[in-house]
């Protein structure tokens, strides 16, 4: 699940295999009823590992349309966290940004406010991409080597794959 933009198909692969696996355990039932009982009790997990999982994808998108709407209007983290009411810090309005922390409705209100966001434009945040610093530098990486020569574009790979890899603290 290192790419952002793809967990949700990783997910789902983890999800279904897990369903199917419980399922087969529970194939020894007699009746049908008495399966669907069993997949009921087995699912719900999934059903609320799915919400969850959605519910961090929603904040990761929020975060990603706060700070790039933030960015076009120029304003700091600091003087954003500021206007809002209670005044948020600056470290606050990292963590929204970055989807680490959740955003209380009022608050959600004032940001839409303050940075002209469309809070209709969120309903869709399902098929909206955030993407990782690695696949940032991957589609950056693709963008260039398209507009290159072929030994340009060799050389930068070997000087892409020479510098060190990010470190997640």
């Amino acid at each position: 699940m290192s790419d952002g933009a793809n967990w949700p198909s990783e997910y789902t692969v983890v999800c279904a295999s897990y369903f199917v696996k419980h399922y087969l355990s529970h194939t020894d039932l007699q009746s049908s009823t008495e399966q669907s009982v069993a997949l009921d009790k087995e699912s719900r997990p999934l059903v609320s590992l799915t919400l969850e999982m959605k519910i961090e994808r929603f904040y990761a998108v929020l975060g990603n349309t706060i700070q790039t709407e933030r960015l076009k209007v120029n304003m700091s983290q600091a003087k954003l966290g500021e206007r809002l009411m209670p005044k948020m810090t600056r470290a606050s309005i990292a963590n929204i940004e970055a989807g680490k922390q959740r955003v209380l409705g009022h608050t959600l209100i004032q940001f839409s406010r303050i940075l002209d966001l469309d809070l209709n434009e969120m309903k869709d945040f399902e098929r909206r991409t955030v993407l990782t610093p690695e696949a940032a530098d991957k589609e950056i990486e693709t963008a260039l080597i398209s507009e290159l020569s072929p030994e340009s574009a060799e050389r930068l790979m070997e000087l892409i794959r020479s510098k060190p890899k990010r470190r997640n603290k």
